[in-house]
């Protein structure tokens, strides 16, 4: 599926996120079952929350049109 969707010059960079991605849902995943076995279930979806929320943070602070942080709008 990713082959289809992603430019011929940019598939081997597509499939190397993909690899990445998946090898921190494994980690993630041992962490916060971790986290649930040895503190409480608490524990596990506060770690989970935290990290949602920086990901939330970082794709907008990362924009895809190259920008870091966005324009100030001039009023």
């Amino acid at each position: 599926m990713a082959a289809d969707v992603l430019p011929r010059v940019n598939r081997g960079s597509g499939f190397g996120v993909l690899a990445a991605n998946g090898l921190g849902d494994v980690i993630s995943s041992v962490v916060v079952g971790a986290l649930w076995s040895a503190l409480s279930p608490a524990a596990g979806f506060a770690y989970a929350a935290f990290f949602t929320a920086l990901g939330a943070v970082l794709i907008l602070w990362l924009r895809a049109d190259g920008q870091v942080l966005p324009e100030a709008s001039a009023a």
